[in-house]
């Protein structure tokens, strides 16, 4: 495949525009802020929605004692939490479930929110029996886990 970027010189340093500016006191949630298991909390994508922020991060548990062909990470999932100020987040007590048909999506992660004609999107991966594929999910309101509904049609 042509890649008409290869082969050119870097146009040298780059810089961030002066009107984006870094938190200061990123890093905003990690591990310690999620009510479950997690070693690594990060990746997060945040949207506002109906006047609240609402943050998705990627949530990682770690396999503490891995044996040979065994994977590395434990659960990868995603949380889900609001807030008021886009900086302090009140997470819900479960990971996302997406529901489709009568089965809950195995590993949802990498997770981004937007909002599209006043609803609530989660766009994701998820890992299925031919490996991982992209999802987007609806979301439906808190209770009993079910946060989300992968959208099959309108």
């Amino acid at each position: 495949m042509y890649n008409p970027f290869k082969g050119k010189k870097c146009p040298g340093e780059l810089h961030t525009s002066p009107i984006i500016r870094r938190y200061p006191n990123n890093p905003i949630l990690t591990a310690d802020d999620v009510p479950y298991e997690a070693d690594y909390v990060f990746n997060a994508g945040v949207a506002r929605y109906n006047g609240k922020y609402y943050i998705a991060p990627r949530v990682d548990v770690r396999n503490k004692n891995p044996q040979p062909g065994e994977p590395n990470m434990e659960f990868i999932g995603t949380g889900f939490g609001y807030s008021d100020d886009g900086i302090h987040f009140t997470m819900f007590p479960e990971i996302v479930r997406v529901h489709y048909f009568d089965e809950i999506l195995p590993w949802v992660c990498d997770a981004r929110l937007t909002v599209v004609e006043g609803e609530l999107y989660l766009s994701f991966c998820f890992e299925n029996q031919h490996a991982e594929r992209p999802g987007i999910a609806k979301y439906r309101g808190s209770g009993m886990g079910t946060y989300f509904t992968l959208k099959t049609g309108s």
